[in-house]
């Protein structure tokens, strides 16, 4: 189209000449004229990018997403035009990616990247550069400061008006993590309930692929606000997918929960979840431990006697051992196992298991008629949880 043929007949091609040229600002009403003339949007000609540039990268930023690969954010980070917004999505792709390699330094650098972009962005925007930084946090074994960040963002969506679900389900997996880290079983419950009732189902990717590949069809065919929608579906489940292993833990702490609440049929529900998502993701510690959760839950169901796993360190060794002596009929190789139990965790804990192993020693020695005994078994194992109260 020549410069006359896209003026006439309300302007001079002079006067599209001296546009080009920058000599002269066009109004709001010749921007209009030339959109409709060259079929294009407004916005399009006002600033040079097509009406669906922030689209296609929200797009890509899907794509990336899907991947999870450090490249395909880094790339993606040069592309012009790119919000602040999602400048800061990827420096948080990157940090996950690093996470996932144990590279906590990069990790770090990118979530405090990621929290540079967001300055002055919505609460549940910021929400998960603040995630980010509180798994590296708890990766580098401060956990309680972990908790406080998670705890003040979690606060501040629902204080300011935002409540974005994608955003708390984040928070709220981080916190039951956090939590349980600390030992601190009823906040890790309650974290992890709220997480749960968060939480889309059991196929997050399955759930983010098809609302990407119905977000492409929209695109294409040029229906814009529908493709936002689909694409911002897709990038929402994606996120949540990355999520998928940890709730592992949430199932966990809340099958702890309703096992001390004699909810014994959803603990076990709950418990083998957990079990089976902290295998698929490779967390064989923290699978052998709800394993032998697991295993204590069925005894005590009357279910039938439970193949213990094996032992990975030597406080999983003395659950084990405890678990022996309460399958054990004969009370010899109760005490053996409960003595070998103990042993395992004067040591190194945890307080309330040593205690109850002592409790359950002495009982057997009390009921043995060996008396004396049960009192210098509870005493030596008051002073040794005593001790390693002192030592947290």
């Amino acid at each position: 189209m020549s410069q006359r043929e896209l003026a006439e007949p309300r302007y001079t091609a002079a006067f599209v000449s001296s546009l080009e040229a920058g000599k002269r600002t066009a109004s709001v009403e010749a921007l209009e004229y030339f959109a409709q003339r060259l079929a294009i949007a407004v916005d399009e000609l006002r600033t040079g990018r097509a009406a669906d540039h922030w689209l296609r990268l929200e797009l890509a930023l899907a794509v990336a997403e899907a991947a999870g690969a450090p490249g395909a954010f880094r790339e993606l980070l040069g592309s012009e035009g790119l919000s602040d917004e999602q400048q800061a999505w990827c420096h948080v792709g990157i940090g996950h990616a690093a996470l996932a390699t144990a590279d906590l330094a990069e990790a770090g650098i990118q979530f405090e990247s990621a929290d540079h972009h967001l300055v002055g962005a919505a609460p549940h925007h910021r929400a998960h550069a603040t995630v980010g930084r509180a798994a590296v946090l708890r990766r580098q074994g401060d956990a309680r400061y972990a908790v406080y960040l998670l705890t003040e963002a979690r606060d501040e969506l629902t204080r300011t008006g935002y409540p974005d679900p994608s955003a708390l389900l984040a928070l709220h997996v981080h916190l039951a993590v956090a939590h349980s880290d600390l030992g601190d079983d009823v906040q890790a419950a309650e974290a992890a309930e709220s997480a749960l009732l968060l939480a889309s189902g059991p196929r997050p990717m399955t759930i983010a692929r098809g609302h990407l590949d119905t977000g492409r069809t929209l695109l294409a065919a040029g229906r814009l606000p529908e493709a936002a929608v689909a694409v911002g579906q897709a990038r929402a489940a994606f996120r949540e997918a990355t999520l998928h292993s940890l709730l592992a833990w949430c199932h966990r702490a809340r099958g702890l929960r309703r096992k001390r609440d004699w909810d014994r049929e959803g603990a076990l529900t709950d418990l083998t979840m957990a079990e089976r998502l902290f295998a698929e993701s490779g967390q064989d510690d923290r699978r052998v431990d709800t394993a032998l959760e697991l295993a204590e839950l069925r005894l005590a169901m009357g279910i039938a006697e439970p193949d213990l796993p094996v032992a990975g360190n030597p406080v999983q060794q003395a659950r084990a051992d405890r678990l022996r002596a309460l399958m054990a009929s004969d009370g010899v190789a109760k005490e053996q196992f409960l003595v070998a139990a103990i042993g395992g965790f004067r040591d190194r804990g945890p307080r309330p298991e040593l205690a109850r192993a002592v409790n359950e020693l002495a009982d057997l020695l009390e009921a043995a008629g060996r008396g004396d005994e049960a009192l210098r078994v509870l005493r030596a194992g008051l002073a040794d949880v005593q001790r390693l109260n002192s030592q947290t």
